[in-house]
């Protein structure tokens, strides 16, 4: 039987293929190094930027919520004030005709007890005490008051809010350390309680 010319054998003879020459292991590897260095550094800088971008919501959430307790205690310290000072002027020129002004006094110092410290809830209480010891007295007006105390007894609130100063302050001083170490290493989110 005649055999049948096949074009693409004919054409592998007259055109051979060339062997190429076998390459090293150790060059194939440091092309690997390389390629595997450019995804390395891509994927180093993809997740610093994810990291900074954590860090960075982190400490404003913390920031915002530490702003939120300061302005919650500083309201609920002046309401206190506000109010230990009515009843103070109304128990030096009044009895006490009426119990159900200590409600409003009463349900702030509840509110207190949730997260002041204990020497604010303390002198919160001797305020109360001086409250009602004044009401018990006999009723003085201020010129004879003043003749028969120091003026500065008639302060009662003042010891309440140098607690209250501490108190805040201490907040601070919590708050800008917390965020300097912050900056040196990273750190879990606080609650309410912490602070």
């Amino acid at each position: 039987m005649p055999t049948v010319p096949n074009p693409r054998v004919d054409e592998a003879r007259r055109f051979p293929v060339p062997v190429l020459p076998e390459i090293p292991v150790s060059a194939v590897n440091v092309a690997y190094f390389s390629a595997f260095a450019a995804l390395a550094g891509s994927a180093i800088g993809a997740l610093s930027g994810i990291v900074t971008t954590w860090l960075t919501l982190n400490a404003q959430e913390r920031d915002r919520r530490f702003s939120e307790v300061m302005s919650r205690k500083e309201g609920l310290y002046g309401e206190f004030i506000d109010e230990a000072a009515k009843l103070l002027t109304d128990a030096i020129t009044h009895k006490l005709d009426d119990a159900s002004k200590f409600v409003r006094i009463y349900a702030v110092i509840s509110k207190l007890r949730l997260f002041a410290p204990a020497d604010v809830i303390l002198a919160a209480d001797q305020v109360m005490t001086r409250i009602i010891e004044t009401y018990q007295a006999p009723v003085l007006d201020l010129n004879e008051m003043v003749k028969q105390r120091d003026p500065r007894d008639l302060d009662i609130v003042r010891v309440f809010s140098e607690a209250c100063r501490r108190d805040l302050g201490s907040l601070s001083q919590f708050s800008r350390g917390l965020a300097a170490s912050t900056m040196a290493t990273p750190q879990t989110s606080y609650q309410d309680s912490d602070i």
